[in-house]
């Protein structure tokens, strides 16, 4: 077995120890991210050491399909956490991914920050054989994870493919109606916290994203909220619109099923702040091919803003700790370039390190470094008191 670099994969006693004890119940990919090897390693190391996984673990997927093989409707499944889920996922970013065998799996995608989100939906899930899986990718040259649950491969959703999807427009969901009928409270708010937005203009009033719902389904889903919960929205362009008067009887039907982190789509966001911190820095630099002095190395004190954006801690009440700011940029940025020759710190800067690709360079280094709560909002970088750059990053 050879790991990724070509090299000969040496299992260590540890590592076999921690296949032995997790394999049977654990998701195989995160096993693999967290050993560092490939799945295809993984399975062959614990076939050699005579490991399967157990007939009781959400990942014996075999298990699944044979106690789900004659499910073939959601109106078959007794946990209704289940089919509320299933109901309000489709509606909003879940689809139906099929197999060449005629049966198929509900997957949905999710960006790094929303992975709590997909875990929730996965545990509910749990007994149709859902497991979650981290990607790393780069895009636009920068790194990026996402992660997606699938459920086992079952006849339940071979029938809702059938009918949910149009197969004369590339595979699209294009009928709705047989969930619209389902839905419930629960199925509201997960559909809600997949496509809703709140927007604060006047008093408040909440969307749901129906781009890619027809326009007589999305005047369907209107009666349907209408008739089962009481409430009024109406219909606005590709979206469904909860005007401020029927906020709160909408936020006391769906509000029981909401997580936390996602009641902002109720309620809006909490306030923003905006924390800045000055860096300064001796360093010598010099632009190829500039019709002037500066094509000569020469130097400056160099002065630079960091500002953050984000929430207020409710138990710190900071948005970020400046100490914990400082020890971020002077451990990424300011060591690197203090009483350094720019020019020869990245081979982005080597030609041009003008004060803008300079700024590109610190943006992309410290970006990643950030807590949770916070986001990079603006550099500044002075060369001379009346002469800097500002970034705001590639948006």
């Amino acid at each position: 077995m050879f790991g990724r670099l070509g090299r000969m994969k040496i299992w260590t006693k540890d590592e076999e120890e921690i296949i032995k004890e997790h394999y049977p119940v654990m998701d195989t990919k995160l096993l693999a991210l967290r050993l560092n090897v490939s799945m295809r390693q993984l399975h062959t190391k614990a076939y050699h050491l005579g490991i399967k996984k157990e007939a009781n673990s959400p990942y014996c997927r075999r298990r699944v399909e044979e106690q789900f093989r004659n499910i073939t409707s959601l109106d078959s499944i007794d946990d209704d956490e289940v089919k509320s889920v299933i109901v309000g996922s489709l509606l909003g970013d879940a689809n139906i991914h099929p197999f060449d065998t005629g049966n198929t799996y509900l997957e949905e995608w999710h960006a790094k920050r929303q992975l709590f989100y997909l875990q929730w939906k996965a545990k509910i899930l749990e007994p149709l054989g859902t497991k979650v899986s981290i990607y790393h990718q780069h895009r636009w040259g920068r790194p990026y994870q996402k992660q997606l649950y699938t459920t086992a491969s079952l006849p339940l959703f071979a029938t809702l493919r059938r009918e949910l999807y149009s197969f004369t427009r590339g595979g699209e969901k294009t009928n709705y109606i047989s969930l619209i009928e389902r839905l419930d409270p629960m199925s509201l708010a997960v559909w809600i916290m997949d496509d809703g937005s709140y927007q604060p203009g006047g008093k408040g009033s909440l969307y749901i994203n129906t781009d890619s719902m027809p326009y007589d389904q999305k005047k369907f889903a209107i009666k349907e909220i209408e008739k089962k919960f009481g409430l009024y929205p109406t219909s606005a362009d590709l979206r469904i619109r909860f005007p401020p008067k029927e906020m709160p009887k909408l936020r006391s039907v769906v509000e029981p099923y909401f997580l936390e982190k996602l009641k902002y789509k109720l309620y809006g966001s909490k306030q923003k702040f905006f924390i800045d911190k000055e860096f300064s820095f001796d360093a010598a630099h010099y632009i190829d091919e500039y019709p002037g002095a500066c094509c000569f190395g020469h130097g400056h004190l160099w002065r630079l803003h960091v500002t953050i954006r984000g929430e207020k801690d409710e138990d710190t009440g900071m948005v970020m700790d400046f100490k914990q700011l400082s020890e971020i940029v002077n451990k990424k940025i300011i060591n690197k370039l203090d009483h350094k020759l720019i020019n020869e710190v990245a081979e982005e800067l080597s030609s041009y390190s003008t004060a803008e690709n300079i700024l590109i360079w610190i943006w992309n280094n410290l970006k990643e470094e950030l807590p949770d709560q916070c986001e990079l909002y603006e550099l500044r970088l002075y060369e001379s008191p009346t002469s800097f750059a500002v970034y705001r990053g590639g948006n």
